[in-house]
């Protein structure tokens, strides 16, 4: 049901038309699900696959075979959504997050590795309002005002950014600093990958996982401390995205 086209459509070899949704000005797609949301009536919708609860309902494990609204309580209006591998992320206008679905990095920044069955508030100590997320595989990444990012979830190739490879779920406070030094604009990664990149104005960091040279930093291996990527003229990033081997 990923597409949205039913359970008799196993797959489609050119793009077909998702009835019953208009409106829609943003998608995000995890492993085997989808949602969209319509910001101007503030709905989100999702289709797919719902084994950990990443479309905030509980069918049981059942997937939704066509799309279905996805009631989001409280919390306002939402701007922006992000999909991890199996974790749904909802950016509301007041600055706050919310998630639910797998959490057993605790990249949804739950305080254990249960999955969250319905929409959470994430609450981050010390922070301002938070104006985008980004997900990687299993980690998830938030965006202060003051241009500084904290993030949280699976660290094995040093994705999170904050200088080891200690995962959240391993740690008392799953929450920790990104460090680079610059006022960060934007961040990239996917929801297949386990390398990011953060943006400023300037510049553009890395880190993570480097196997296959996805960083772009002419070097092999991972990196848990933000590497700079040197680019061959002058360039000024909007946007990155990655995956699991390239960027």
């Amino acid at each position: 049901g990923e597409i949205g086209q039913g359970q008799d459509t196993v797959f489609s070899p050119k793009p077909m038309q998702i009835e019953k949704l208009s409106g829609v000005d943003e998608i995000s797609t995890g492993l085997s699900f989808a949602i969209f949301l319509d910001k101007d009536k503030s709905r989100v919708w999702g289709t797919g696959s719902n084994l950990y609860w990443q479309q905030c309902a509980d069918t049981s494990g059942i997937p939704f075979q066509s799309v279905r609204e996805i009631k989001i309580e409280g919390g306002g209006d939402i701007i922006h959504i992000e999909t991890s591998r199996e974790s749904s992320y909802f950016l509301f206008a007041d600055g706050k997050a919310r998630s639910c679905g797998r959490n057993d990095w605790q990249q949804c920044a739950g305080t254990s590795g249960i999955p969250f069955q319905s929409v959470r508030e994430i609450k981050i100590e010390g922070g301002g309002d938070i104006i985008s997320i980004a997900t990687s595989r299993e980690s998830s990444y938030f965006l202060f005002d003051d241009g500084k990012a904290r993030s949280c979830g699976r660290n094995d190739e040093g994705q999170l950014g904050n200088g080891d490879f200690i995962n959240s779920e391993s740690q008392k406070n799953p929450i920790v600093d990104v460090n680079v030094d610059k006022d960060i604009k934007r961040i990239g990664s996917g929801p297949s990958s386990q390398s990011v990149f953060f943006i400023s104005a300037e510049d553009v960091w890395a880190a993570g996982l480097n196997d296959r040279h996805q960083l772009g930093i002419n070097k092999i291996g991972s990196r848990n401390m933000p590497v700079q990527v040197e680019f061959e003229c002058e360039v000024f990033i909007d946007y990155v995205s990655s995956s699991g081997t390239h960027t």
